[in-house]
């Protein structure tokens, strides 16, 4: 098993409700895992990853309130909730793998705000993480169609030159 399958699987198993080995509910980092479910009412985030190479990258949606944007550290908060995910898949896939697996920034966080109404707003949070250990794989990999592509410009500009 590689680290991005070890990653892959650990963010798969990081559901709402997902439970580790002893029955007990996960602890990511994520806003739903806050407070009495049955009491308070419920925070839609969740997050999802990508891979591109050797690059991880998680996206963390959320349902939240205007005021918590313009109150300050909105930014900072969004940074703690991806190094809380980042942690938890590096432990989790680590667990997984059986070996360590690390994962370092590559940019800070990009959060794109979107009104849903006068009082609520979804908010969409992206950071790139490069996946350590893996060697001979480059972040962004060449497409075979693209160079395809590419001879076959190359072989009619050779043939138009005799024109």
């Amino acid at each position: 098993m590689t680290p991005v399958q070890a990653l892959a699987q650990a963010a798969a198993l990081a559901y709402d409700g997902g439970t580790d080995e002893k029955g007990n509910p996960l602890k990511i980092g994520l806003r739903r895992e806050e407070g009495d479910f049955i009491k308070d009412s419920r925070h839609l985030d969740g997050f999802n990853v990508r891979f591109a190479g050797d690059i991880l990258t998680i996206t963390y949606q959320t349902d939240i309130k205007l005021r918590e944007v313009y109150g300050g550290d909105f930014e900072e908060e969004m940074e703690r909730v991806m190094a809380d995910i980042a942690k938890y898949l590096s432990t989790r896939a680590a667990q997984i793998l059986g070996k360590r697996v690390t994962l370092s920034s590559e940019c800070e966080v990009e959060v794109l705000v979107q009104s849903t109404s006068n009082v609520r707003v979804f908010a969409t949070a992206l950071k790139k993480y490069k996946i350590g250990g893996m060697k001979g794989i480059d972040g962004n990999p060449p497409i075979p169609a693209q160079d395809k592509l590419m001879e076959t410009y190359r072989r009619f500009a050779k043939a138009g030159k005799g024109l």
